[in-house]
């Protein structure tokens, strides 16, 4: 096997340190230090289709992999998140949810509720919210507790 094969067969998929950042005409980019050499921008793979997008910004000293189809490293793409020591899959992940941690607010789906686990937790919603079921707060129920307001008033707390 020549030399040139055997350094594309080892390019084809290689882990590495994000070294460097940007967003240019929509698209993310970031560059990876791969065994020390540093790669040109290289796309990051993100869920993406016609009708929905996720975004989730890579940071400097994040694990990727570089995936490199033809084993040309600064013409492959970047897939994102490789857990490792010093960054670990969020506390309570098990088989049975699905968690979204950002930064300190912390999103738990297990198939049939959604909880979100934050000190600073705010919901701005405009238009009509339906609540189905109780509503409860430090303070108790507020199933059928109702305000009438008028005139771009402030109500008065209950507290």
């Amino acid at each position: 096997m020549s030399q040139e094969l055997l350094r594309k067969l080892s390019n084809i998929v290689q882990v590495g340190t994000v070294t460097e950042t940007k967003s240019d005409e929509g698209l993310a980019l970031a560059r990876v230090n791969i065994l020390g050499r540093v790669t040109d921008f290289l796309p990051i793979v993100m869920i993406s289709n016609s009708f929905m997008k996720v975004w989730m910004p890579v940071q400097v000293n994040e694990q990727v992999l570089v995936v490199s189809p033809f084993g040309e490293a600064n013409s492959g793409f970047i897939i994102p998140s490789v857990y490792h020591k010093s960054n670990k899959e969020p506390e309570g992940s098990t088989s049975k949810n699905a968690i979204f941690q950002i930064g300190q607010v912390k999103f738990v789906c297990d198939g049939e509720t959604v909880t979100v686990e934050s000190k600073n937790f705010k919901l701005d919603r405009e238009g009509n919210l339906t609540v189905t079921g109780r509503i409860t707060d430090t303070l108790g129920d507020l199933t059928g507790h109702e305000h009438s307001v008028k005139d771009h008033s402030t109500a008065v707390s209950r507290g």
